[in-house]
């Protein structure tokens, strides 16, 4: 998403990027924290007794570490990595690309079933 957003918006400062990956990564993260009590009941942060929280679910403070992270991904490490994939022949990044699909898929469905039986044991 940040890099989307970042290719949506090329010609923008840093500072406007740092401010919009600050707010999606906020959201993001209240997002998932909302997804995470709705779904099994458990709380897996609570920021609520911390500085400038929001809701407990996350922090400005927070906020700014998602946008200079943001801006890390961005600026430095997606450019670089993306002239290394640009190097991989088509077949071979097909094949790495669909491997990359296939270990997500299955650390997500093992994330799942550990998250469900934790709530079953909480």
């Amino acid at each position: 998403l940040f890099i989307f957003l970042s290719l949506k918006f090329p010609n923008k400062s840093l500072i406007f990027l740092f401010v919009l990956l600050s707010v999606v990564g906020c959201i993001y993260e209240y997002l998932c924290s909302c997804l995470g009590e709705w779904t099994y009941g458990l709380v897996s942060w609570d920021c609520s007794n911390m500085i400038l929280n929001i809701q407990g679910r996350t922090t400005v403070i927070n906020a700014i570490v998602w946008g200079l992270g943001g801006l890390v991904i961005v600026k430095f490490a997606y450019p670089r990595l993306s002239r290394l994939i640009d190097r991989i022949p088509h077949k071979k990044g097909v094949l790495i690309a669909w491997g990359l699909v296939i270990f997500i898929l299955c650390s997500s469905f093992i994330t799942v079933v550990a998250t469900q039986r934790y709530a079953e044991r909480h």
